[in-house]
């Protein structure tokens, strides 16, 4: 009697009914391997487009569904933040590359910005995570905290991945571009956040905001103790922090 490959248990039909995997999984090709590729990035169901399209255009379907047990259903969150922040550190050294070539700039302080993206963002999901759920740990635990910015922060790179296209074009007006989708990127954020926490009460909305306003600056000192403990001249003043935010070159 033929066997499943992946738990060995016996076959009938088309699927184990153990595992749920194909009978027909054979040894692995470019054929199979293409497949699960193309799978993960277009599938209808579960897959990384259609897990964007939802964070960006019905965000709260994409939480309480996947906080409810709809774990088939979307893409995962861990693979999600993992994917499109590689693609932003990769795609933006590229960037900075091109800009030094064309203009001359040498920006090495935002390079060296750029290049702690994912540590910064490893410094800031646990701690951020932690205060959400100081905040709302009547309604979501821990671990639902994390699963939240996991996918906020796997859409705000998405963000910075969509305006590194016109970046590249117009490479002179990288700042402009670049301040613009950081208030997208903001605004984005705080949607999320009060798709999801917010309960209709003044109380509710004011914790949102707050966590809102402490995201952000956490994302930003977090840029910033990074860069000093590298070795920059930084400017930890809060009130010129704020100045900058509103300010563009």
């Amino acid at each position: 009697m033929q066997t499943c490959n992946n738990c060995h248990q016996s076959l009938e039909g088309k699927y184990c009914r153990h595992c749920g995997q194909k009978a027909s999984v054979g040894r692995l090709n470019l054929h199979s391997l293409w497949h699960e590729l193309t799978h993960a990035v277009t599938h209808a169901d579960k897959g990384i487009l259609k897990l964007a399209k939802d964070l960006l255009i019905a965000p709260q379907k994409v939480y309480r569904g996947y906080f409810n047990g709809k774990r088939k259903t979307y893409f995962s969150p861990v693979m999600f933040f993992l994917i499109t922040v590689g693609l932003i550190v990769f795609f933006g050294e590229k960037l900075w590359d091109m800009e030094d070539y064309i203009t001359g700039r040498n920006d090495e302080f935002g390079r060296i910005l750029h290049r702690y993206e994912k540590t910064r963002f490893i410094i800031f999901i646990p701690v951020i995570s932690l205060i959400t759920w100081m905040f709302f740990f009547r309604r979501y635990n821990f671990a639902e905290s994390i699963t939240f910015w996991l996918f906020c922060l796997g859409t705000i790179s998405l963000i910075g991945l969509v305006s590194y296209v016109p970046q590249f074009f117009f490479i002179r007006n990288r700042d402009s571009i670049r301040y613009f989708a950081d208030w997208a990127a903001v605004i984005v954020m705080f949607v999320h956040i009060f798709k999801v926490f917010f309960q209709k009460s003044w109380w509710s909305g004011s914790k949102c905001f707050l966590l809102g306003v402490l995201a952000y600056f956490l994302l930003t000192y977090a840029y910033l103790l990074l860069a000093y403990n590298k070795g920059l001249d930084i400017d930890f003043n809060f009130w010129h922090l704020v100045k900058d935010i509103f300010s563009v070159d």
